[in-house]
C-alpha cells in the first residue's frame, strides 16, 4: 500500500531564503509499544469488524506506515512524540537506515 502525501509537504517544496537551512518534523506516533501491544487497544477499540482487516492491528503494519510517512518528508531532524522507552530501539530501528 502506498501512502498519499496529502497534507505532508517536503522541505524542498517550501519557500526559503538562500543559504543554509534546517527542516524539522515533529510527529505523534500514538505510543507504539511492540512489547505488550498497548497501542492496539488505544487505537482500535472497538475492534475492526471485518476479519480481512486484522493485519491492521499488527505493529509490523503500523511500523511500515510510519516508516513510509516519515520518509516522505525527507526532514533533517525528526522528533517523535508519544514513544515508549520500553521498546523504542526495536520499534524505531528503521530510523537508522
Amino acid at each position: 500500500m502506498r501512502i498519499s502525501p496529502q497534507h505532508l509537504i517536503s522541505p524542498s517544496a517550501l519557500p526559503h531564503a538562500p543559504g543554509p537551512s534546517l527542516s524539522v518534523l515533529s510527529y505523534n506516533v500514538l505510543l507504539p509499544n511492540s512489547v505488550d501491544g498497548w497501542w492496539n487497544y488505544k487505537m482500535y477499540n472497538p475492534p475492526l469488524q471485518q476479519p480481512s482487516q486484522s493485519h491492521i492491528f499488527t505493529w509490523d503494519h503500523r511500523r511500515n506506515l510510519l516508516k513510509e510517512r516519515l520518509a516522505l518528508t525527507n526532514s533533517d531532524v525528526v522528533c517523535l512524540q508519544e514513544v515508549s522507552p520500553r521498546s523504542f530501539e526495536d520499534d524505531f530501528s528503521f530510523m537508522e537506515e
